[in-house]
């Protein structure tokens, strides 16, 4: 059974300023569920996550992004919330994953991907939602060179990059622009964010 997420795009026009927070775009799911257009999703900005998310988890959710639009911050907002569409009363749970697709020069967030599985039924849905976050992760490093999947495999296994330079006859300098490009390609911000995606997709 396919588990389709709600998956959409949040940015900040100024580094931390949750008043610039808008919404950049939303699958055609997201707006059957929450009941208003893209427009109407663009002009509320953050006051959609007001209307929508219950009030425990909005201020949960306000004080975790102090830290998540912070320098360097590889951290996210509660992960579980419970969330009603537009002009209803009962509140589903949702796991929400996310991807770092723009930082400002500054190091903060400036603009993420999210992926928000229903887990309402936490018997099923849960286990359905890990597995296609896994696949997310998976379809991430599915873009990676057969070469750079290769180097991946290495650094999983605590290898150096001297040590990947010695075992493929490549240069130090080669690893290191291989390593570059597997981060932009992945979103991820070092060489651990690389392995943890690698770890967590199950594949090395």
């Amino acid at each position: 059974m396919f588990l389709p997420g709600i998956i959409y795009v949040n940015k900040l026009d100024r580094p931390g300023d949750i008043s610039s927070f808008h919404n950049v775009c939303i699958n055609q799911r997201g707006l059957d569920f929450v009941g208003y257009t893209q427009k109407e999703v663009y002009c509320l900005g953050f006051d959609l996550f007001r209307e929508i998310i219950h009030p425990v988890d909005m201020e949960k959710m306000l004080v975790s992004l102090k830290s998540v639009y912070s320098p360097g911050s590889e951290s996210f907002v509660t992960p579980i919330l419970r969330v009603k569409p537009r002009g209803y009363e009962n509140y589903r749970l949702f796991y929400c994953s996310k991807v770092v697709q723009e930082t400002f020069s500054d190091g903060t967030l400036k603009q993420v991907l999210v992926n928000a599985v229903e887990i309402t039924n936490p018997d099923q849905q849960l286990i359905m939602a890990l597995k296609e976050i896994r696949k997310q992760k998976e379809k991430l490093l599915s873009t990676l060179s057969e070469r750079e999947k290769e180097i991946l495999r290495l650094i999983v296994s605590e290898k150096t990059n001297a040590g990947i330079a010695r075992l493929l006859f490549i240069s130090i300098a080669t690893v290191k622009k291989h390593l570059d490009n597997m981060i932009q390609k992945t979103g991820v911000h070092n060489s651990a964010g690389l392995v943890k995606l690698a770890v967590e997709s199950g594949e090395y």
